[in-house]
């Protein structure tokens, strides 16, 4: 593990298996500490199949890394989400889940800074990424922090209230236009069911345009930030045009 190698391994129960992973883990870690003012993205990740284990796991990493400065969290499902949610916001270097648990934060949003990191690390451009679902996460402060990576953010999920009324993701992004983030943000829908059909009692394709739009104006979306949410955003990102 200290040379970056895969490795499957297989011992008995009480015989250290999570010291012989964690440890140099957290070795490497503390090799490459996080710098003050940079955003703290998960660095490690050990998925396990119940929460019982991800419970011990993550006690053996608090306890191996007592004294040092890493952060380490545990997320399972069963329970509410909204604390885990803060500790990721918070930034965490060593991240222990559920499968289930960790792909419903992803889908909802919660989980993009460590990407991130990854995209840095290939020497990807940044302008020219999207992170889709940012508007289910309700954390203002969550999607300035991917904003100032450099990213562009997409409010992809408007028309379904269920999730976040609309009202709330067109104050977002009056707030956002308001701090010159404009430039970093693409608008779409996502309708995948027949449900979503106006003609099957769905908001219909228009929605965006024709209710979202004059919702998110009296918000205080500024007139001169449309054509870049709905336009030129798209453009500079998918055919390299300003």
């Amino acid at each position: 593990m200290l040379q970056g190698r895969d490795l499957i391994a297989a011992a008995k129960t009480g015989t250290g298996k999570t010291a012989a992973f964690a440890l140099p883990i957290i070795q490497q870690l503390a090799k490459k500490p996080t710098r003050f003012g940079q955003s703290r993205a998960i660095r490690a990740l050990i998925l396990t199949p119940t929460r019982e284990l991800a419970l011990q796991i993550g006690e053996s990493f608090d306890a191996y890394g007592k004294y040092l400065k890493l952060r380490s969290t545990v997320i399972f499902g069963g329970v509410g989400q909204n604390p885990q949610v803060e500790a990721l916001n918070r930034g965490v270097d060593i991240l222990v889940a559920t499968p289930g648990r960790l792909m419903d934060l992803h889908d909802q949003g919660f989980v993009h800074l460590e990407q991130l990191e990854i995209f840095k690390s290939f020497g990807v451009d940044l302008s020219r990424v999207v992170l889709s679902h940012i508007d289910l996460s309700a954390d203002l402060d969550y999607m300035k922090r991917l904003l100032d990576q450099g990213v562009n953010i997409a409010f992809d999920t408007i028309g379904k209230c269920n999730y976040q009324p609309d009202v709330s993701r067109a104050d977002w992004l009056s707030r956002l236009c308001a701090e010159g983030y404009d430039t970093q943000i693409v608008m779409s829908m996502d309708i995948t069911r027949r449900s979503n059909f106006a003609d099957r009692g769905g908001v219909g394709y228009s929605y965006l345009l024709d209710t979202f739009a004059p919702l998110a104006s009296e918000a205080g979306v500024p007139d001169r930030a449309w054509e870049n949410l709905l336009y030129r955003n798209a453009l500079r990102i998918y055919k390299g045009q300003k």
